[in-house]
């Protein structure tokens, strides 16, 4: 019988041997015999605690010892296989890369990433990427640690041997088309960003499902006919809100406005009852999928299911909240942006056009148009972008922190709405530090720029074959400066305080045939149309002026012809290509 190797990355414990968790048991079925009798009922749980489960499921894997041909599917060795992948199966074995053999690395069978559990197992250092992890062909039982290491699961599809697999960190996942050739997983824990829960009815040997907060669809009577499911679990999932009663009686009330182009949302507290800060011990108003749903529910009952994106206006002068917009992605119906094809329409009323909601807390969050064109700000268009993925593009992406991050292009060269820089502004400095002209790495100020090539190809107009490389940074640090806005040092150039300095330790560019590689190719449509319904939100009936400031708000983003001075709308800064209609409800 094969020895099972068990390894385990940075700070971790792994029970192997000892008492095995009690299997669970179901509702109303007799206690067989037969180990290998199915159940009738699969238990739906909405209560079971995720951290829990997962040690328990972990626990009751043993080694499967039948498997002989996971040795010869590994395609170890390799001579192009990159340094990191180098890197993570030195750090794996203990060895040289140069020493490594195929029998080393098919002799685990079991591997965790376990970052987040501190244990008695130290390593200084972790994975860098998931890179040579494809090689491992005979783990049986993987779990992935907090550490964002990217959008690239590929490696996944080689591990046709894995009983075991929690993703439920690995917030970045989700092709479940890669977990397909596991053919004898049986548990399987997902991560909140998860939306494709209905199709692993193509993987028939799942039991066990953790789907905790799982936001993919109100509707789970597919997977539900798995033929060997034990367990779902799917706690604060939009099943489970969607099943509940309402906590309490929604007071808000709904009409047209007396033009007949937008509706009104008037609900005691106003836009600070839509839009408040996100706490986790109290969700509320945009951040309570309950609430949402009722609102969703209610504006359906008066309007056709005609639209795109529902934007949420508030009609306060000042907010206290620290966000000028918030968006709300419900469906994806477009390959590859990054996401699969999914829908959760339905838990908000939509027959299935909704493809997201919008929320600013004002009226200048919204549009804010200034004496100085250059100071003209609003969010419209920047939250309508999330709402095609953002810049989820990228394998990966890091903040000025260092922070891997998603739905902003952060320090990179994608120079568009959602941040990143102009490539042409990109020099070295002596000290090997970078400096750029000025730019966010959650999104551009200002309404002065076109949308970058990547936020064209992600809304379809502009072709793959048009897009160029993107450079991306790891390892990204600051350069410290005494200045409470300028990020370079005194350099005597005199644009200094009008740049962006920092540093990394790797430079790396991205062509567009990597994205597609990745996550396939976004089908060009060269001109698309996006139709919006407008929703004033306040706490009492909006005054005539108050209409005609919102309706000049809205002609301005959705007028489909060049707009005075230098600021752009989504028309303009899409070269035309992007038409936002607003049809009366």
């Amino acid at each position: 019988m094969k020895i099972p190797v068990i390894f385990t990355i940075a700070v971790a414990f792994v029970l192997v041997s000892g008492c095995s968790a009690q299997e669970p048991t179901l509702a109303d079925e007799q206690e067989s015999t037969l180990a290998d009798e199915e159940p009738d009922v699969p238990v739906l749980d909405f209560i079971a605690d995720g951290y829990e489960t997962t040690l328990a499921w972990g626990k009751q894997w043993r080694p499967d010892s039948s498997s002989s041909k996971c040795q010869n599917s590994s395609a170890f060795p390799d001579v192009n296989l990159s340094s990191h992948g180098q890197f993570n199966l030195e750090l794996i074995t203990g060895k040289k890369f140069e020493q490594i053999t195929k029998t080393d690395l098919t002799s685990i069978l079991q591997l965790e990433f376990s970052d987040w559990s501190l244990g008695d197992h130290v390593r200084s250092d972790s994975l860098r990427s998931y890179e040579g992890l494809e090689y491992l062909t005979c783990l049986q039982w993987l779990r992935l640690g907090w550490k964002p290491l990217g959008r690239d699961f590929r490696f996944l599809h080689e591990l046709t041997d894995l009983r075991f697999l929690d993703l439920g960190a690995a917030g970045f996942f989700s092709h479940v088309e890669q977990l397909f050739a596991l053919q004898k997983l049986e548990t399987i824990v997902l991560p909140n960003a998860f939306r494709s829960l209905n199709d692993l009815v193509a993987i028939p040997s799942l039991k066990r499902i953790s789907a905790l907060g799982n936001r993919a669809s109100c509707d789970i009577e597919p997977v539900l006919k798995l033929p060997h499911l034990e367990e779902l679990h799917m706690k604060d999932s939009f099943h489970h809100k969607r099943s509940q009663p309402p906590a309490e009686e929604n007071d808000f009330k709904l009409s047209r406005d007396p033009s007949g182009r937008y509706l009104q949302l008037l609900q005691k507290g106003g836009a600070d009852t839509l839009n408040p800060d996100f706490d986790t011990e109290q969700l509320s108003g945009i951040h309570d999928d309950g609430y949402v749903f009722s609102l969703g529910q209610a504006i359906y009952e008066v309007v056709a299911d005609d639209y795109d994106v529902i934007a949420f206006v508030g009609n306060d002068k000042t907010t206290q909240v620290e966000y000028a917009g918030m968006s709300v992605q419900i469906s994806n119906d477009v390959a590859g942006l990054g996401q699969p094809i999914w829908s959760s329409a339905s838990c908000y009323g939509s027959a299935g056009r909704l493809r997201g909601l919008v929320t600013f807390p004002t009226m200048d969050n919204f549009l804010h148009v200034d004496p100085v064109p250059f100071l003209t700000s609003g969010s419209f268009t920047h939250e309508v972008l999330h709402l095609w993925g953002g810049a989820d593009l990228l394998p990966i992406q890091e903040k000025f922190n260092g922070e891997v991050t998603g739905g902003h292009w952060g320090v990179s060269s994608a120079d568009g709405i959602l941040g990143g820089f102009s490539s042409d502004s990109l020099t070295v400095a002596a000290d090997g530090s970078y400096k750029t002209s000025f730019f966010g790495d959650n999104g551009n100020a200002g309404l002065d720029r076109p949308l970058g090539h990547l936020e064209q190809y992600m809304m379809g107009v502009l072709p793959a074959s048009e897009v160029p490389d993107t450079t991306v940074f790891r390892g990204v640090s600051q350069v410290s400066t005494n200045d409470s806005f300028a990020t370079c040092p005194i350099d005597g150039s005199s644009d200094w305080i009008y740049a962006t300095c920092f540093r990394a330790e790797e430079r790396t560019s991205v062509s567009i045939e990597d994205i597609v590689e990745i996550h396939g190719e976004r089908p060009y449509e060269g001109a698309i149309e996006i139709s919006v319904l407008v929703v004033a939100v306040s706490e009492s009936p909006l005054t005539s002026d108050e209409w005609s400031q919102l309706d000049a708000a809205v002609s301005w983003n959705m007028k489909s012809a060049p707009v005075e001075g230098t600021p752009q709308n989504m028309w303009e800064a899409s070269g035309g290509k992007i038409a936002l209609i607003s049809p009366a409800p």
